[in-house]
């Protein structure tokens, strides 16, 4: 697990940054989702500038259902797209999103530079976890992991 003590004059604080990038994946998302939104109705209106807040919308929805600790969504969405377990894959996805959305208007350049700086944690985090990708603590979402590992191993009742 990605932990780390920070020093303070009272106490020692522990942070869990997985926890923390969670957070900030979600703000992200939510900022994405508000950006766009609020991009369809500012400015001149153009068809491809439409179709790209669209795209944002559903992008920010897909990126708020993976961090979700409901299990039928979160499942679900990391089903079809497995990258966003990981740090990388996340940080990946962020950094495109958030590029997309600094076209879309002042909003937008507010959301893309929140999902660009969380992309940027993101990344720098898939390099402090000490076995990166193969190990349930290194990723972004363990829970998918642990739904999968239970899948295979219960018998069919009959």
């Amino acid at each position: 697990m990605s932990v780390v003590w920070l020093k303070s004059p009272w106490k020692m604080v522990k942070i869990d940054l997985s926890l923390a990038l969670n957070i900030a994946t979600g703000i992200s998302s939510v900022a994405l989702i508000i950006g766009a939104f609020i991009g369809i109705f500012a400015g001149a209106f153009f068809a491809l500038k439409l179709i790209v807040c669209i795209y944002i919308i559903v992008a920010g929805f897909l990126l708020l259902g993976s961090i979700v600790p409901l299990k039928i969504v979160s499942s679900k969405a990391l089903e079809y797209f497995p990258f966003l377990v990981h740090y990388r894959g996340r940080a990946f996805y962020l950094l495109l999103f958030g590029v997309l959305a600094t076209g879309v208007g002042i909003p937008g350049i507010v959301a893309g530079v929140i999902a660009i700086i969380t992309a940027v944690f993101a990344f720098i985090l898939s390099f402090k976890s000490s076995t990166h990708e193969h190990h349930p603590d290194a990723n972004a979402t363990t829970d998918y992991h642990l739904m999968e590992e239970n899948k295979q191993h219960q018998q069919p009742h009959y």
